[in-house]
């Protein structure tokens, strides 16, 4: 017993030691890094003087005097050049001092357990917008509610530095919801090493799924705790796997993820090599899933025109919606539009961040994504005899098609927000876009529900005469895109959908999975924190309209 406790002892010193040593190559990295900024300003007021000098003769030659200051403007321009790649040097070095000591610190922050709580940036945030609010306290309550509302019930550091989100209600990470669970903080990242933490976790994690299974969608922390059916095992449910419901969004969600995260903060630490091994799995799975025939996946929901599609004309294959539902048609325009952008973003990432490494990836992303793009425009585009030319939902590429839309994010409403516009020049006026936005806010779109209370799109996955409070979100968040008419861009229609969204809490305060449009006390999932992230990057990114 005296042994072992020496033994723990000893390993006790040991992490007290290390930390020491990390929190004192911390503080050395700090003062280099001071000292670096020191330099840089004795620097520019080298090369303030100098530039003024500059000036001065560059004044004195226009009076043609040039054959008296030549030589002595040559020397100056001279010295100007040295001192401004001086300046780009020193400055590189702060750079990488820089990002050491935000690793450092956030390695310090994840040994000591202090990865807990509400980031401080978050916390300033959530006060500052309250102050906005303060003569509506309903708007108020929600918005205080539904912003912190990932970090405070969803959210978990794990000791190996990565994060599990869960969707909510479901003890479960879908990758498509914890993506979207953290996008409304994004923006603020880059102020934040605490938020930092959770957003790099998260994508680590996602690859360390992804590359585990890429046709699964959702992923358990802990195994099953029972044995699982033979139909479960049909299912492709495994010891962490909790659905593998194939939909191409999920994957795309992960690219959203990282993209977005790399482009607030700059910060490229978790471009590591699973995660360029996870990209790469998804670019050969869509690749492969063009030809759905030489594909071993299969699920006991899918439909057999589905499951064994007679037609490939370029999109990428998808079993599933972002509703989790099973999938009418083959091809999923809104989900393969997401793929579009996402594979845009990691052209970007190959090219600016793994360089050479990601050649390969980056020439493979941008011939696959001009091939989905034109077999959008080749055969998903209809003819509708009300609103003229407007995107399916879903295709088989043989003529047939689905003309609908489903709150679920991607969905045709959704086009501005993913950010979809044709790389490859097709509806450059956006005549498509503004015919199908108009179509999928009507009464022809038979997911569409009018009540009392509430009017906006709902889902095959519910029941009829509900919306989905995430479908009048996104209406109101895109109202002012170039799809969306004029009347729809006005204040006191974006504010008509906002007071929609705080009548249908049922009191609660939070937003809820669907309402039923006459009776918002009759709603499904109380805790749906995607939808309350959702909620609350409306409210942050049109606080303008709505103070």
């Amino acid at each position: 017993q005296i042994f072992h406790e020496m033994v723990q002892l000893r390993a006790n010193v040991i992490a007290v030691i290390s930390l020491v040593v990390s929190v004192i190559v911390f503080y050395a990295f700090t003062f280099q890094a001071v000292n670096t900024q020191t330099r840089i300003k004795s620097i520019e007021e080298s090369f303030k003087e100098s530039s003024e000098r500059a000036m001065r003769y560059a004044s004195l030659l226009e009076s043609n005097q040039r054959e008296v200051f030549y030589d002595e403007k040559i020397q100056v321009l001279t010295d100007i050049q040295k001192e401004f790649y001086s300046l780009l040097h020193i400055q590189k070095e702060v750079e990488t001092l820089y990002r050491k000591q935000q690793t450092l610190y956030k390695q310090i922050l994840l040994e000591t357990k202090k990865v807990k709580g509400i980031p401080d940036i978050i916390s300033a945030e959530m006060k500052r917008i309250a102050n906005l609010l303060e003569d509506q306290p309903l708007l108020q309550k929600m918005f205080l509610n539904c912003f912190p509302n990932t970090l405070e019930t969803t959210t978990t550091v794990l000791d190996d530095g990565t994060t599990h989100i869960i969707t909510g209600d479901i003890d479960a990470m879908w990758l498509r919801d914890s993506a979207a669970q953290v996008f409304h903080y994004h923006d603020l990242a880059s102020e934040d090493v605490h938020l930092q933490i959770i957003i790099e976790g998260l994508i680590k994690r996602q690859a360390y799924y992804i590359n585990m299974d890429p046709y699964a969608n959702a992923f358990r922390l802990t195994p099953w705790n029972r044995p699982l059916s033979d139909y479960e095992k049909q299912e492709g449910k495994g010891e962490h796997v909790a659905e593998r419901k194939y939909e191409v969004d999920s994957l795309c969600a992960f690219l959203e993820l990282s993209y977005h995260y790399w482009r607030a903060t700059n910060l490229t630490s978790q471009f590591d090599k699973d995660w360029l091994r996870a990209a790469e799995k998804i670019v050969n799975l869509w690749r492969q899933e063009q030809e759905h025939s030489s594909s071993a996946y299969s699920h006991p929901q899918l439909k057999h025109n589905v499951q064994n599609p007679s037609a490939f004309p370029g999109f990428t294959w998808s079993g599933f919606r972002p509703s989790d539902d099973a999938c009418e048609l083959p091809y999923l325009i809104p989900s393969n539009m997401f793929a579009v952008v996402t594979l845009g973003y990691l052209e970007e990432i190959a090219e600016e961040v793994y360089q050479k490494e990601g050649d390969g990836i980056f020439a493979a992303a941008r011939a696959l994504r001009s091939e989905i793009d034109k077999a959008i425009h080749t055969h998903g585009v209809v003819q509708h005899p009300k609103f003229g030319r407007i995107y399916a939902y879903e295709v088989d590429g043989t003529g047939q098609s689905l003309l609908m839309d489903d709150a679920n994010v991607p969905s045709l409403l959704s086009l501005p927000f993913i950010n979809y516009t044709s790389p490859l020049g097709f509806d450059a006026d956006h005549e498509i876009a503004r015919n199908t936005r108009r179509f999928v806010l009507s009464g022809s779109n038979p997911y569409y529900f009018t009540g009392k209370f509430l009017k906006g799109i709902g889902s095959p996955h519910t029941s009829d005469k509900t919306v989905w409070p995430m479908s009048l979100i996104v209406q109101a968040l895109t109202a002012q895109s170039p799809a969306a008419s004029e009347e729809e861009g006005s204040v006191s229609s974006i504010k008509q959908i906002v007071d929609m969204l705080v009548r249908s809490t049922a009191g609660t305060g939070f937003v809820h999975e669907s309402v039923e449009a006459d009776n918002p006390e009759r709603f499904t999932r109380s805790w749906f924190a995607w939808a309350n992230s959702l909620f609350g990057h409306l409210v942050r990114t049109k606080i303008h309209i709505l103070q």
